[in-house]
């Protein structure tokens, strides 16, 4: 399996690229996390389905981080609808994104730790990653820095 990594700073349009990439080419899954409204939203690249991401003030079962309350619900949610494409053999998968949560072992921490484990069939892993936080998260799962290829959203 390739690992590839899209790493820009914050608000920099990083699934927005990808969410341009993922329209005009059909070997993708995964999961992207676009804002639509000022929310941001889990986006299932198989499915097309949506599920906000942002925990409502009601809900209780949340993961803070910093000023964000997402909704552990909705986690859930985006994990089974990666779990489900990964039935079968992918050519493209995309977990956006791995950051502060992944690096507590939360949000897609057990997800990307069977990925990388070769649990699954995938041919190129897309990890969508803030420029801040690469150093970590690839020392946090043992990923060597020289396996590892720059995303380019004009790669086939």
């Amino acid at each position: 399996m390739q690992i590839h990594l899209l790493s820009q700073a914050i608000q920099t349009g990083k699934t927005t690229s990808l969410m341009q990439y993922v329209q005009t080419h059909s070997n993708c899954s995964g999961i992207l996390t676009p804002v639509i409204g000022n929310q941001r939203f889990f986006y299932s690249i198989a499915s097309g389905e949506s599920k906000l991401m942002e925990a409502e003030s009601s809900e209780k079962n949340c993961l803070q981080i910093g000023r964000y309350n997402f909704s552990k619900t909705a986690f859930e949610w985006a994990i089974a609808q990666c779990e489900n494409a990964l039935k079968k053999p992918q050519e493209l998968f995309i977990i956006d994104e791995i950051g502060p949560l992944e690096l507590r072992n939360e949000g897609f921490y057990n997800l990307l730790t069977e990925v990388l484990a070769n649990k699954y069939a995938i041919e190129k892993l897309v990890l969508v990653v803030r420029t801040s936080a690469v150093d970590l998260v690839l020392q946090h799962f043992n990923i060597d820095p020289s396996q590892v290829l720059l995303w380019k959203n004009t790669q086939p």
